[in-house]
């Protein structure tokens, strides 16, 4: 599992990049890391103050949960008319359903 760059050498890039130390290009080849990672990290710190690696992965909660409840009536309601729908689908088709009990 890829590790994001430590905290130091994000403060070093930042720092060099405000001291104009070189283009992106070179500092990415100075600290051996890619251009897009020192894009990234100088957009981010230019909008907003960040240097922190952005937080990865892990579970989301999902915004809506539904819990839903049937009584055993509406449960049995359900197979019985499913039971039927089926029933009359074979029989169209002229299929045999064998029921048991």
């Amino acid at each position: 599992m890829p590790v994001s760059y430590s905290g130091d050498l994000r403060s070093r890039v930042i720092t060099e990049d405000v001291a104009k130390e070189g283009s992106q290009r070179q500092l990415a080849e100075r600290f051996k890391v890619s251009l897009s990672f020192v894009r990234n990290l100088l957009r981010r710190y230019r909008q907003n103050g960040q240097i922190e690696a952005k937080r990865r992965g892990g579970y989301q909660q999902p915004a809506i949960q539904i819990e839903i409840e049937f009584s055993r009536q509406e449960i049995n309601y359900f197979i019985s008319y499913f039971y039927g729908y089926l029933e009359g689908y074979f029989q169209s088709k002229r299929l045999l359903i064998q029921h048991f009990a």
